[in-house]
């Protein structure tokens, strides 16, 4: 989908002159260059070169790509067709994870984990929670706002349950933030029952985690002062990887590159970390499990001023836009902030897996401010 919006963006660009002088178009571009320009400054002294300019690429082609969108889902219309098809798949994916959990493989024959986690139709263990969480975000928020509570509540929980599902604690935090932001948009009596519902939910995995689990939960012995090494294993090694990511953000005023933390990581961690692998030329950590870190390591403090000026303007748009067109906006708004929240350990933004889902919201957002602003594409 991503590389046919490309190419319909492009032909758009080209055939109407009118469409980059809109107010929702001049304010994409606005976004699109404060990501962008951070990830090209990077380019030069990259550590991954290639990589980098991987990211560059796509960033280029998002641009045509969000044109398109925001085109496509400028109409009241075809927003409501888009909504109605995040909920079907949402929906297809609860049900294609429920049946990968019971019966061990899912409707595509794509099999658990070998750790017994559900990774719906992809692979690897964090497509599947990462996106089927933030999605599902959005998609009750929707429901929600429609005063549709009976549904909103349902899939919540069900799909809740198939996230954390997936086996990763960081979904967890992000599911308890969207959960967080969803109670203002709740009523009262459903807001109640969700909080209730979503405890127990909270306790039967963390219960069914530790009885599971190999590990050996017991209270460690914190008299020698190893609190560093403690709390990493205890992250499984997101410490670690949040020390070098740090050490590659103030090395360089435009980071190591984008993409780039597998082969810088060996250069910023302390020498013994046995992550260290190939030679002493990568490491097992292949990203900061962190957005925020991530943009820091990879394309410096200009990276993070960048993305701290596209949300304030976002937030600024918004406060700027009528009832109608902040409640039309909210559930792409609530996606991207549980994506965005600090204490969320969601994937770095320069994943190609990640990156066009984000991007989508982003526009699907700024189509659904303009609905009020005079002069708009229409």
């Amino acid at each position: 989908m991503f590389w046919v919006s490309v190419l319909v963006g492009i032909g758009l660009i080209l055939s109407s002159g009118r469409l980059t002088s809109s107010s929702s178009s001049q304010r994409l571009i606005l976004v699109w260059s404060l990501i962008a320009l951070p990830v090209l400054c990077s380019l030069p002294g990259s550590l991954d070169p290639v990589g980098t300019a991987k990211v560059l690429a796509v960033l280029v082609c998002a641009l045509p790509a969000g044109m398109c969108w925001l085109v496509a889902l400028s109409d009241t219309k075809a927003r409501q067709v888009f909504n109605s098809a995040l909920l079907l798949i949402v929906i297809f994916w609860c049900f294609d994870g429920l049946l990968q959990a019971f019966f061990a493989r899912d409707l595509f024959g794509v099999p658990l984990s070998d750790d017994g986690r559900v990774v719906g139709p992809f692979s690897g263990n964090l497509r599947f929670p990462v996106v089927l969480s933030l999605l599902l975000g959005a998609v009750v928020c929707g429901l929600a706002f429609a005063e549709r509570m009976k549904l909103a509540l349902s899939l919540w929980m069900i799909g809740s349950a198939v996230v954390l599902m997936g086996g990763t604690r960081a979904q967890m935090v992000t599911l308890v933030v969207g959960m967080a932001l969803l109670l203002p948009v709740l009523s009262p009596f459903t807001r109640k029952l969700s909080v209730l519902l979503f405890s127990v939910l909270a306790v039967t995995w963390a219960a069914t985690r530790l009885l599971s689990s190999n590990e050996a939960y017991s209270v460690p012995d914190l008299t020698d002062g190893r609190w560093f090494e403690i709390l990493d294993v205890w992250s499984s090694s997101r410490f670690s990887s949040w020390r070098a990511a740090s050490a590659m953000g103030f090395e360089s005023f435009w980071g190591v590159g984008a993409s780039a933390f597998t082969e810088a990581y060996p250069l910023f961690t302390v020498p013994d970390d046995p992550r260290i692998v190939f030679g002493g030329t990568g490491s097992e950590i292949n990203h900061a499990h962190h957005v925020w870190f991530a943009i820091f390591a990879e394309v410096g403090i200009v990276g993070v001023v960048g993305l701290l000026a596209a949300v304030a303007l976002a937030t600024r748009w918004w406060r700027m836009a009528g009832h109608d067109a902040r409640g039309m906006a909210r559930p792409y708004a609530l996606a991207v902030s549980v994506y965005l929240f600090p204490l969320a350990l969601h994937p770095p933004l320069f994943l190609f897996w990640i990156f066009p889902v984000i991007w989508l919201l982003v526009c699907a957002y700024l189509a659904a401010l303009s609905e009020d602003t005079p002069g708009d594409i229409k």
